[in-house]
């Protein structure tokens, strides 16, 4: 029975591939989407996974297994709405005497949080791709994770100089920095040569393409209305197929399993979840 009444206060991110669902060109006539702007959209993520902010909200995939696993009431949709490259996110300086990632053994890297999901995938490629022992590495963050109550592993201390991941690592205060603006920088390069090529060859022979933000919903609002997953997998599916880009995220659970399962396999062993989730208790099909 259609429930046009239904209003789902939503914060997601402004995308070419979200533009038309939040322009209202794509629209549905069971539920309507009150949109909150957040910029950046990051900022959505504490008060959604904490305090249910929201009813439905985009979500950096680490904090929402993170959530999880904690025990929130939240439903991840196999929605992505951003992709990064992990193998471009890492930099060092010119001067650090870095030639790669086998270097890496015994320095400290910096991060603005051990949980953000960028770090996760580049640990996870140093280790997997480049075989970095994860456990000599020193990691620098600004801040803690969005999951209330979370701690951080032993090998992560917090910032206290008030100073920029930049301005750290230009001082020789940190030896690398994952998801820093280089722009404008000429003392910083990135730390993975040619890492176009080395995520292609990571991409191809593991068949993982690294997701960084999906779609939560609250779990009593998926109880109450079952129907509420299905109808929204298809509205962001239209609006993606107006989307101008021809670079347009995949959706669904089982074209992401592979990113799914290492995102959740990396979560485990870099002590981030107690176990390790799997595709299925993460996601609803659509």
């Amino acid at each position: 029975m259609p429930h046009p009444d239904l209003v789902l206060r939503t914060a997601i991110g402004n995308y070419d591939h979200t533009r038309a669902l939040k322009d209202g060109t794509v629209h549905s006539g069971r539920l309507q989407l009150a949109h909150v702007e957040i910029s950046p959209i990051h900022r959505a993520f504490r008060p959604m996974v904490n305090d249910l902010a929201f009813d439905l909200s985009e979500m950096a995939i680490v904090t929402y297994i993170l959530a999880k696993a904690s025990g929130r009431r939240l439903v991840g949709l196999p929605i992505v709405l951003m992709r990064n490259s992990p193998h471009a996110a890492i930099t060092c300086s010119v001067r650090s005497g870095i030639r790669g990632p086998q270097d890496l053994a015994g320095r400290t890297i910096g991060v603005r949080a051990y949980t953000q999901t960028t770090g996760l995938w580049v640990r996870g490629v140093l280790q997997e791709q480049f075989g970095v022992k994860l456990d000599t590495l020193r990691w620098l963050t600004l801040e803690g994770s969005h999951v209330d109550g979370y701690r951080d592993p032993s090998n992560v201390i917090r910032a206290d100089t008030g100073k920029s991941l930049v301005e750290m690592l230009l001082a020789g205060e940190i030896d690398a920095a994952v998801g820093i603006d280089t722009a404008g920088h000429p003392d910083l390069r990135p730390l993975i040569p040619d890492a176009e090529r080395a995520e292609a060859e990571w991409s191809q022979r593991t068949g993982v393409h690294p997701i960084n933000h999906i779609v939560v919903v609250k779990e009593a609002i998926a109880a109450a209305h079952p129907w509420v997953t299905g109808e929204l997998f298809q509205l962001f599916e239209a609006a993606k197929q107006r989307a101008a880009s021809n670079a347009r995220p995949a959706f669904g659970l089982e074209p992401n399993r592979a990113a799914i399962e290492a995102v959740a396999r990396y979560a485990f062993d870099q002590h981030i979840t107690p176990r390790r989730l799997t595709a299925r208790e993460l996601f609803a099909a659509p």
